[in-house]
C-alpha cells in the first residue's frame, strides 16, 4: 500500500518503510531444518554468494522450483573468518572454492552466481568444473528492483518456502524499502541490523528461479 501511494498517489511523506510483512514471512516458514539434496530436483538447483563486505558475512543460499511455481530455500550458508589482517577479518577464498565444488557434486546445480564484488577470480577458477553454470550476477538498480520484487511477490503469495534460520528471517524482517521523489525505490538493511547479506542471497535465488517458474493460476482462482 505505501508504494502504491508514493508511484500513483505522488505522496512522499514516508521515504522508508518495512519492504516485507512480517507476518506473511513467517507463513513462508515450512521447515525447521535444512533440506537434503533430493535427486529428483538435481540439476534443477540454484546456488547464490554474495562475498564479504565490511560488516556483512560471506553467505550463500541453495534452491529450487517446487511444483513449478514454488521457491524452496533448502540451505542456508555462511563462511566463517579464518584469518586477520589490518585488524580485519577474512574469510578464506580457498575454502569457499572447494565448498562449492561440494555442493555441486551433492546438488547438481543448473546455475551459480556470485555478486560482482571480489568474485571475478573465483569464478575464473570454477569455470573448468562448473563451465557456463557460473557467472557474476551484477546487482543494477534494474535487477536489484525486478529481483526484490519477485521475492515479495513469492511472499506475498506463499509461495516462497523458507526453513526456520533466525538470522534469515530477521533480516528479511528488518529489511527496509526506501522512496525517493522521482518515484524510484531501493532496499537495504534496516536500521537495527544494518546488514541485508541474507536478504540478497535469498532475493538472487528468487531472481534465478523466475524464468524456471510458470504460475499456476488455477490456485489462485
Amino acid at each position: 500500500p505505501i508504494l502504491f501511494e508514493v508511484e500513483y498517489g505522488a505522496n512522499f511523506s514516508v521515504d522508508f518503510a518495512a519492504f516485507l510483512d512480517p507476518t506473511l514471512i513467517d507463513h513462508c516458514v515450512v521447515k525447521t531444518s535444512p533440506t537434503e539434496p533430493d535427486s529428483r530436483h538435481r540439476n534443477r538447483y540454484f546456488l547464490a554468494l554474495d562475498p564479504a563486505l565490511s560488516g556483512d558475512a560471506y553467505t550463500a543460499a541453495i534452491g529450487h522450483v517446487e511444483n513449478k511455481d514454488t521457491v524452496v530455500i533448502d540451505l542456508y550458508h555462511e563462511f566463517s573468518p579464518t584469518f586477520y589482517t589490518g585488524g580485519k577479518k577474512h574469510v578464506n577464498i580457498s575454502e569457499v572454492e572447494n565448498w562449492i565444488l561440494a555442493q555441486h557434486k551433492l546438488y547438481g546445480f543448473q546455475q551459480v552466481v556470485l555478486d560482482q564484488y571480489q568474485s571475478a577470480s573465483t569464478i575464473q577458477r570454477l569455470k573448468n568444473d562448473l563451465g557456463s553454470k557460473i557467472s557474476e550476477l551484477t546487482w543494477t538498480h534494474k535487477t536489484k528492483i525486478e529481483a526484490y520484487s519477485t521475492l515479495k511477490n513469492l511472499i506475498g503469495d506463499r509461495r516462497l518456502k523458507l526453513y526456520q534460520h533466525p538470522k534469515a528471517i530477521l533480516q528479511l524482517k528488518n529489511l527496509q524499502v526506501h522512496y525517493t521523489p522521482g518515484g524510484n525505490w531501493t532496499v537495504s538493511g534496516g536500521s537495527a541490523l544494518r546488514v541485508d547479506d541474507y536478504c540478497s542471497v535469498t532475493a538472487a535465488i528468487a531472481y534465478l528461479a523466475k524464468d524456471y517458474r510458470s504460475p499456476n493460476w488455477a490456485k489462485f482462482a
